[in-house]
């Protein structure tokens, strides 16, 4: 979805001018009041918590992965600035960051995975001494 543009909130004010002064039809005054709508629609205002969620669940997650993320999002950003913000409006900003996050949180769980299988799969070094004796830790046995 666009913002719109200067142009098109010029042109449907310059509508609303012929409308209220020309004491339009009804036909011309609910399609005017439909393009008002869905001009209104494309500006983005702060969402809820709950609108939010539903938007980050429109991209694929679950309604409630959703919820857990915005709820994260929010929790983190009242610990951070120390006042509650669980009632304030979200943004595309906000949005972008919880996407961020999630993203870094992913990369993170991955980076741990790798490193976990790494680590099974490669044996521990064993150092080069301690073949000599028989010892895998490479400690002399004491005689």
């Amino acid at each position: 979805m666009s913002r719109p543009k200067a142009e098109e909130i010029a042109a449907l004010t310059a509508r609303l001018r012929t409308v209220a002064a020309l004491r339009a039809d009804d036909a011309e005054r609910a399609r005017f009041l439909a393009d008002e709508r869905a001009l209104l629609h494309r500006i983005e205002g702060p969402r809820t918590a709950l609108d939010a969620a539903r938007e980050l669940a429109a991209e694929g997650r679950t309604q409630a992965e959703a919820e857990a993320l915005v709820s994260r999002y929010l929790d983190d950003m009242s610990e951070r600035i120390g006042v509650p913000v669980h009632r304030w409006g979200l943004d595309a900003v906000d949005l972008d960051e919880i996407r961020a996050g999630e993203q870094r949180a992913t990369l993170a769980a991955v980076d741990d995975a790798h490193e976990a299988v790494a680590a099974v799969l490669e044996p521990p070094a064993v150092p080069p001494y301690a073949a000599e004796d028989g010892r895998e830790d490479g400690m002399e046995a004491v005689r």
